[in-house]
């Protein structure tokens, strides 16, 4: 068995970023300035995750506001609606309002990523989850709509793809939170998302519920693997999986609801545990959800103890 540790989800901004941020807001800072900060601060991070060994690199997404924001902003047809408190957290993001059926801007949303990694990946919105945070406005029924923007995220893979990024993870608390979805019509949004292309190219990560439900899934919707998150998952849930020997699997291990550090034994017994009940062929470890409210200092921290899990093998 091989073990895999990487950034899974968004990392926090720094006080240097957020301060240059409200400057910016007050009319104190430029746009420009603000955004030679966030290119500096992608650099950053960037070089963290290669220091760790890491699977692969993200940047941390500093610059996105929300997960479906930079949809929305590349998009003619979905504009920003009300702010809404993401989940069950103290954050917010603004409701993507569907007005039509919507075309992408591709140089925009290629743009949004650092251009200068070799191995790149990029967090985007499954195609449950973007339909059932947005408000339709279309006139059209809702599996119409679904549709439109699972081919609007398919624009989006595409062009990110011609601009370097080699991977997707797709995030999809929804699909976690509430625990169930309708088995054809969620792998008929998959097949559309990603398009024939290979499913190393796309892992699947939940969180805010049990996602566990999904992990034979995913050979179905064309993806390497699911993620868990531990924190919201029973380990009995997780090993008692019906899986077949060999699998790739996600653990969502780095809990972003607290500052306190991981202990490195604990995570070593979590493997040793899956590895026991389900003989994976990969374990992929990284944070169980995004860890944008912690400070980039703790984040950083807790993201190091999976040092010893990068490319490792057991």
């Amino acid at each position: 068995m091989s073990t895999r540790a990487a950034v899974t989800t968004f990392l926090p901004r720094s006080e240097e970023v957020i301060a240059a941020t409200r400057e910016w807001e007050r009319g104190r800072r430029s746009r420009e300035d603000v955004d030679a900060l966030y290119a500096r601060w992608t650099q950053t991070v960037l070089q963290f995750e290669r220091e760790q060994g890491f699977a692969w690199c993200t940047g941390g997404h500093l610059a996105w506001q929300d997960l479906l924001r930079p949809l929305v902003e590349s998009s003619d047809g979905i504009v920003p609606g009300a702010l809404t408190r993401w989940f069950e957290t103290n954050s917010f993001y603004r409701r993507p309002v569907v007005e039509k059926l919507p075309s992408l801007d591709a140089g925009k949303i290629s743009r949004m990523v650092p251009s200068a990694d070799p191995d790149l990946t990029v967090i985007l919105p499954g195609p449950w989850t973007f339909t059932g945070l947005s408000e339709n406005r279309t006139g059209q029924g809702e599996s119409a709509v679904a549709r439109s923007l699972a081919r609007y995220l398919r624009e989006a893979v595409d062009a990110l793809s011609r601009a370097g990024v080699k991977r997707f993870l797709l995030h999809e608390p929804l699909l976690a939170y509430t625990g169930e979805a309708p088995e054809d019509e969620l792998r008929e949004l998959y097949r559309v998302v990603t398009g024939g292309r290979p499913p190393s190219e796309f892992l699947l990560w939940t969180y805010f519920g049990n996602g566990t439900w999904l992990l034979p899934e995913a050979p179905k919707l064309g993806v390497s693997l699911v993620g868990v998150d531990l924190s919201e998952t029973p380990l009995q849930d997780l090993t008692g999986s019906a899986l077949p020997p060999g699998s790739s699997i996600g653990l969502g291990c780095i809990d972003p609801r607290t500052s306190l550090t991981e202990d490195p034994k604990d995570l070593d017994r979590l493997v040793k545990d899956v590895e026991a009940a389900l003989h994976p062929g990969t374990l992929l470890l990284g944070p169980a959800a995004p860890m944008d409210l912690l400070p980039w200092d703790t984040a950083r921290e807790k993201l190091a103890v999976l040092r010893p899990f990068a490319g490792g093998t057991s």
